[in-house]
């Protein structure tokens, strides 16, 4: 007996050390190459340089990284989707231990001959760790989260992407995948997600425009250009700082014209200012939504932020909630 519990241990350390390491380009000669090879507990490990491929984490649980421990060493490691569409995707039930760390993510730009979306990063019914990227200046969206997802974004420059309405021709419908044009909130969009947590980053000038590229008009799909929350179970939102994002109305945070939030939103130590309408529009920084009915209400926990420049509207009901500092 004492024999087979010590072959046990020894075959769990085994397993351990058996996680290993693929090095871009000298394992693999490009990033999806060592996704492809890689297996749960494994590290991807990519050096410097820009790299023109979209990629796709297929469900595992690994490392995809550039060894940067901030988004200021983001810059020398670059994947380029060279205007073509979401950049990287979790769609796979992803867990928080698939982890993209490290990168600048860009040129996630829309084919509309195909009906596709572009977009930085896409996560849909999964949960990954995105740390340490820019996400520099795609269109539609910098992350867009869906589904039953509960990802961590923190420590990122979500910078410079843009949402066009018209972008994609009204021909292509619901396009029912992954590429769909999947809502706005140019920097991150929050469609039907669980319980995401957005931490410590910096997301600013980021864009919403209206058809005609110039935000004039009241459709309410052109607000929140920093973060757009749209019948999301809870979020907590904490650490940011949030700035010279513009949109119609509701530039810095703002949600649909009910069940914006099902469960409850923390808003915590937040910096956001200098979020200005477009197209003439005052605007305030914030938009927070309860429910049109006082049967479940979320619960707002606002505590130790600043908000200059516009305040923000509280609409409908909420459940008991506080406001603070």
């Amino acid at each position: 007996r004492t024999l087979f519990v010590l072959l046990l241990v020894l075959l769990k350390v085994a397993t351990v050390f058996a996680q290993t390491t693929i090095r871009v380009p000298a394992n693999a000669p490009t990033i999806q190459a060592a996704i492809n090879m890689a297996k749960d507990g494994d590290t991807v490990l990519v050096a410097p340089g820009t790299y023109h491929e979209n990629i796709n984490f297929d469900g595992k649980a690994i490392t995809v990284t550039s060894g940067a421990t901030s988004y200021s060493g983001a810059a020398s490691t670059i994947i380029d989707a060279s205007n073509y569409g979401p950049v990287v995707v979790f769609n796979e039930g992803e867990t928080l231990s698939a982890k993209l760390n490290g990168f600048t993510i860009e040129g996630g730009h829309n084919d509309t001959s195909g009906c596709k979306s572009g977009g930085g990063i896409y996560i849909g019914n999964s949960s990954p760790t995105i740390s340490n990227d820019v996400i520099l200046d795609n269109q539609n969206y910098g992350i867009s989260v869906t589904g039953a997802s509960s990802p961590l974004i923190q420590g990122n420059d979500i910078n410079g992407n843009h949402f066009v309405l018209s972008s994609i021709s009204p021909s292509c419908g619901n396009v029912s995948n992954i590429y769909r044009l999947v809502g706005s909130g140019a920097g991150i969009g929050l469609r039907n997600a669980s319980h995401p947590e957005i931490i410590s980053n910096v997301i600013e000038n980021n864009t919403l425009k209206d058809g005609s590229g110039n935000g004039a008009n009241s459709n309410d799909s052109v607000t929140g250009a920093g973060i757009r929350i749209t019948g999301t179970q809870s979020v907590e939102i904490k650490d940011n700082i949030i700035r010279g994002n513009v949109a119609n109305y509701d530039a810095a945070i703002a949600g649909t014209i009910s069940d914006m939030v099902l469960g409850q939103l923390d808003l915590v130590q937040n910096l956001i200012y200098d979020n200005p309408g477009s197209g003439g529009n005052t605007t305030q920084q914030i938009y927070i939504s309860g429910t049109s009915s006082a049967a479940g209400a979320p619960t707002l926990i606002e505590t130790n932020n600043t908000i200059y420049g516009g305040g923000q509207l509280l609409v409908f009901y909420f459940g008991k909630s506080s406001i603070q500092n």
